[in-house]
């Protein structure tokens, strides 16, 4: 899962390579992106303050992180 913004410029540069990942890993790996301003309460549960940051799930649960 990306968290991401429209007004983050790292996030927009993202866009086009999380296609590439999504369309080469289709049917293995599904990747969603959360935009931060539209769901501020997902973001806190996670505990995202700013973006971009990433969470990978491994069945449902929080297998690793990257922020910034």
């Amino acid at each position: 899962v990306e968290f991401w913004a429209p007004w983050c410029r790292p996030c927009v540069e993202m866009t086009p390579i999380l296609e590439q990942v999504s369309k080469q890993y289709a049917g293995r790996v599904k990747i969603l992106r959360i935009r931060i301003d539209d769901n501020p309460a997902t973001a806190a549960e996670y505990e995202i303050d700013s973006p971009p940051a990433f969470i990978l799930f491994r069945e449902r649960t929080v297998f690793k992180r990257r922020l910034g």
